[in-house]
C-alpha cells in the first residue's frame, strides 16, 4: 500500500471567542480516505487544541506523497538521547 496524504482547508471556530483557519493543509493518513468527522478530530487532536468549538473541512483530496512523520520510537530515542545530552552538559556546568 502507497503512503497516503490528505491535503484540505479548515477552519475552527473556539469556544471562547476566536478562531483558526488553515489552507493546503496536509496531514498523513492510512488507508485510502478519511471522512471529515475523522479528520476534524485529528486535526484537533494533531494541534492539540482545546475549547474547540467547530471545524469545517473544505476542499478535501487524498494524494499520494511519502508521510512526512518520523516513526514513534525513532522520534522517542531521538528525544531520549537528546536529554541525556542536555544532562550531561548541566553536569560539567556544575563540576
Amino acid at each position: 500500500m502507497s503512503d497516503r496524504r490528505v491535503v484540505f482547508d479548515f477552519e475552527i471556530d473556539f469556544s471562547n471567542g476566536g478562531g483558526l483557519q488553515g489552507q493546503d493543509f496536509r496531514l498523513d493518513i492510512d488507508g485510502d480516505g478519511i471522512d471529515d468527522d475523522a479528520l476534524a478530530d485529528y486535526i484537533v487532536r494533531d494541534l492539540r487544541l482545546l475549547m474547540v468549538g467547530s471545524v469545517r473541512i473544505r476542499n478535501k483530496r487524498i494524494i499520494q506523497e511519502a508521510h512526512k512523520r518520523i516513526i514513534q520510537e525513532a522520534h522517542k530515542r531521538i528525544i531520549q538521547e537528546a536529554h541525556k545530552r542536555i544532562i550531561q552538559e548541566a553536569h560539567k556546568r556544575i563540576a
